[in-house]
């Protein structure tokens, strides 16, 4: 496997806690996950979308690497396609069968002065499991993910999540109505923000930045922030102090021959 020269502007805290968010889900879904050196990996099983690895450190040994993933899935007779998450942006994957799919930028923001939110609205952590569902059904219809529509709770957020160490969950209601959701995965050295999404007929009006200055200065405002973002919402992630730091490539693996796989 060939690399890119090391990104050394890579804060350690993006993989970091991108790789806890995922651990996290993988626990609340009761997912088959492992720990690998340089790597975290989650089976979805049957909802095999929800499969995802997620590199914690740049590849040494590409076919070391490949070998313990194809160990681990390849007991997974449903396993179709799996994303692969480098948040380095080094890691040439195509001789393996990876495509490369996306490519977001890694953000962070270091520790500093907010100003206050918006308070002509109502941003609130989700406490429950009607107010999860609501949160859950913002983020499919406003990020989009249509991969799951038609809707079924618990899906994306499971109620296991409203008791996970540092997970929280975020919406903002206009009129009674939740307008826009976020996610916020809190470690002992940063602040991950994921799912960030406002539904369509209420964009433009600022909740989204209004609830992304209510999750930071409430989780830890002595911790540094990081995120990966689209281009669409960079200059709103700039706008609040976020520096771009490096790019992430996320990569698809197809899987047609279970029999190569595991050979």
């Amino acid at each position: 496997m060939t690399t890119e020269p090391e990104n050394r502007l890579v804060a350690p805290e993006i993989p970091a806690n991108a790789a806890e968010f995922q651990l996290s889900l993988a626990r609340a879904l009761e997912l088959r996950s492992i720990q690998g050196e340089g790597f975290i990996a989650v089976d979805g099983g049957a909802r095999g979308k929800r499969s995802r690895i997620i590199l914690t450190s740049p590849v040494k040994d590409g076919n070391r690497l490949i070998a313990e993933l194809r160990e681990f899935y390849g007991t997974n007779p449903e396993e179709s396609g799996l994303i692969l998450e480098d948040p380095f942006g080094q890691a040439e994957l195509e001789r393996y069968g990876f495509s490369l799919v996306w490519r977001f930028s890694a953000m962070i923001r270091g520790v500093s002065p907010l100003p206050a939110p918006d308070r002509q609205v109502v941003v609130a952590r989700v406490r429950d499991e009607e107010a999860l569902a609501e949160a859950e059904r913002t983020i499919i219809e406003g990020f989009p993910l249509p991969d799951l529509r038609p809707i079924r709770h618990g899906t994306l957020l499971p109620v296991a999540l409203l008791g996970a160490p540092g997970f929280t969950v975020w919406t903002v209601k206009v009129k009674h109505v939740t307008a826009a959701a976020a996610v916020a995965m809190t470690t002992g050295t940063s602040v991950g923000l994921y799912w960030v999404a406002t539904l369509p007929e209420w964009r433009g009006r600022g909740l989204a930045r209004t609830l992304l200055l209510t999750v930071l200065r409430a989780e830890a405002p002595g911790l540094p922030a990081v995120l990966t973002a689209t281009e669409s919402g960079l200059p709103l992630y700039e706008s609040l102090g976020f520096k771009p730091v490096g790019s992430a490539r996320w990569w698809r693996w197809r899987m047609p021959d279970r029999a190569a796989l595991i050979a």
